[in-house]
């Protein structure tokens, strides 16, 4: 995995991210000013084969973030379901 801080002067303006698991997954996002966009692939031999893509803006809100999933929230470890759990 490799995350790439853009800045100016004393100030991050952006971000990237690469993150590479051979013959699993492969994710890349970017942000720079307000533009967001990311994709993600991921291939599980005979099991699963997933593309996502996503672009956005950011804006700024006084809404604070979540902290932590509500009380119900059921919790899937997705090591587990592709058996890499150690």
């Amino acid at each position: 995995m490799t995350m790439t801080l853009y800045t100016s002067g004393s100030k991050v303006t952006g971000y990237a991210i690469d993150m590479d698991a051979p013959d699993i997954m492969k994710m890349n996002a970017s942000m720079r000013s307000d533009k967001l966009n990311a994709s993600v692939e991921m291939k599980v031999d005979n099991m699963l084969s997933m593309t996502m893509t996503m672009d956005g803006t950011y804006k700024t809100t006084s809404s604070k973030p979540s902290a932590e999933p509500p009380a119900n929230a059921s919790i899937v470890d997705l090591t587990q379901q592709l058996g890499l759990a150690a």
